[in-house]
This record gives C-alpha cells, sequence and structure tokens, in this order.
C-alpha cells in the first residue's frame, strides 16, 4: 500500500487543541456536522492533499464518504478504537428511542461476561476483540487501505505485555484488508517491547516537533529509534507541536532532522490547507504528493 508524505489530520474535527480551552470551543462550534468537517476536507483534497485521517467518530466517516463520492479515490487512515466516543455508544442509546433502557440493559448483558473475565484474569482481549470489532465496522465504509491503533490500546498492552491483543489487532486488520499500524506516545519503549514479543508492524506513528512535545520520554530517545528502525515506515503526528510550531518548521524537522517518512497535519481552515502544502513544497519540492510503500 502506498501511504503519501502528507496526511491530513483529524484532531480539530472533533475539538482536539492544545493551545487553549477557548479554541476547542470553538473547534467543538465549528464542527458540529457532517457538512461542515467535509466542507474542510474537500478544500484541503481540492489544493492536493490525497490522504484523509479518519477517526472511529460518526461524523468523520460520513464526511469522509462524502469526500470519496465528490472526489473519487482518496487514501483513508483510521484510527481504533476512538474511546470516548465508542464508550458514548456502548453506555446511551440514539436520542429519541423509545426502546432506549431496554436497548442499556442488553448491550450491559452482551458486555458483561468480557468485562468480568478481563477483571477477574487480566485477559483483556475477549474485551478489546469485541470493542475493536464494533469499530472497524463503523470504519470500513471508508475502505481504509491503513488502520492504525489508538496510542491509549498500544501503549497498555505493551507495558502490560499484552502481545495476544496486538496480534488479534493486527490479524483483524490484515483480515479487512489493510495494513496494521501503531500510534503511541512512547515509542522507544513500545518499540523495543514489541520486538522483545516477537511483533512486527510496517507502519508506526508517534510525536515528532523541534520542540520535543509529547516526544517521550526524551526527544533524543525517539530520534534513535527513527534512525535505527530500517525498513519501517514512520508517520509522524503533533508536528505543529499542538499549534506552535509553523508547518514549514514542522516539516523541515520531521522530513530532514527526525529523517522520518510521513507527517499527519490538522487543519481547521482552507488557508490553513494552503499554508500545509506550501510548506510541504517548500521542504519536499513538488515530490510531496509522492507516496511511501509500506507493506
Amino acid at each position: 500500500m502506498t501511504l503519501p508524505r502528507v496526511v491530513l489530520g483529524a484532531n480539530p474535527f472533533h475539538g482536539v487543541c492544545y493551545i487553549s480551552a477557548s479554541k476547542r470551543r470553538m473547534y467543538r462550534a465549528m464542527f458540529d456536522s457532517v457538512e461542515s468537517i467535509a466542507t474542510v476536507m474537500k478544500a484541503a483534497v481540492e489544493l492536493g492533499f490525497s490522504a484523509l485521517y479518519c477517526h472511529a467518530k460518526e461524523r468523520e466517516v460520513q464526511a469522509i464518504m462524502s469526500v470519496k463520492e465528490a472526489h473519487g479515490d482518496i487514501t483513508c487512515l483510521a484510527l481504533v478504537p476512538d474511546f470516548y466516543e465508542a464508550m458514548d455508544r456502548q453506555t446511551k442509546a440514539d436520542e429519541g428511542r423509545s426502546d432506549s433502557s431496554t436497548w442499556k440493559l442488553k448491550h450491559m448483558v452482551r458486555s458483561l461476561p468480557a468485562v468480568v473475565k478481563a477483571g477477574a484474569t487480566g485477559d483483556l482481549v475477549p474485551l478489546a476483540r469485541q470493542v475493536l470489532s464494533d469499530e472497524l465496522d463503523l470504519v470500513s465504509p471508508t475502505e481504509p487501505r491503513f488502520v492504525v491503533l489508538h496510542a491509549m490500546m498500544t501503549d497498555m498492552a505493551c507495558a502490560l505485555e499484552k502481545a495476544d491483543l496486538l496480534r488479534m489487532f493486527q490479524e483483524a486488520v490484515r483480515e479487512m484488508g489493510a495494513v496494521p499500524g501503531l500510534a503511541t506516545h512512547n515509542l522507544p519503549f513500545c518499540y523495543e517491547k514489541c520486538a522483545e514479543m516477537g511483533l512486527e508492524f510496517p507502519l508506526w506513528t508517534a510525536p515528532v516537533n523541534p520542540n520535543g512535545f509529547m516526544m517521550n520520554p526524551s526527544e533524543e530517545a525517539c530520534l534513535q529509534v527513527f534512525r535505527d528502525a530500517g525498513e519501517i515506515v514512520f508517520l509522524g503526528k503533533k508536528v505543529l507541536a499542538g499549534g506552535v510550531v509553523p508547518p514549514l518548521d514542522a516539516f523541515r524537522y520531521a522530513f530532514e532532522h527526525a529523517g522520518i517518512d510521513c507527517v499527519s497535519v490538522g487543519i481547521a481552515t482552507a488557508e490553513e490547507a494552503r499554508e500545509a502544502i506550501e510548506a510541504a513544497r517548500g521542504v519536499l519540492g513538488e515530490n510531496w504528493t509522492a507516496g511511501v510503500e509500506v507493506v
């Protein structure tokens, strides 16, 4: 599979901002509908983006379907599970449903065996399989070519040495015809732990920025993994360091200093998409639209 070197991130679309609470509220107000998300995505695609991140959120999935209908073949990279929306889906019925109490009770009964087993034995796989199955079904209409495990679950699985959980995710993604990847907020630890557990993932995504923001345990330790990893493809996230590093500086750091293959960048307006593309051209030249093979 070919992964474009610059991927449109999705954090603004679900209200994530590291600068201020007021900007988080602004994003949530801006992107409160499928149409508002799709409008920015379509503008970014028309400017040159060919790959979109998709969190397992119903609005984002529907927005990407709208983009694909308008613009044809777009590479989708899905991130699962979306813990917050998954919990919301799992604990409440849709508004206006007359059978909400019955729906909740049925879900509790269905989930109880996996929850009890996880608590009693420490075996998280049945519970994780149930959640991941639902999440993969949710993003499947976008026909993702890459599916990345959420950093929260990757970091937990590595800390607890749950190789079976990671292997189960890997197999499920391969079965749907996509390439599995891992997101992490502690790349050196998780990368080494996967090697110890005999697990190989062709794609990793981790924070990469000149401020060292979220590059745990240290910027230098993460850079060393990039240098030593060989054929692994790295997709940098948090490249703007939460929105304080200009795109040109961010891309120079990621591609030239860190030497990684690809980046994702969140944008909230067409103007921000244009700025990101100009930065990509400034660092990569006209080959910024080229892709990297991930197997």
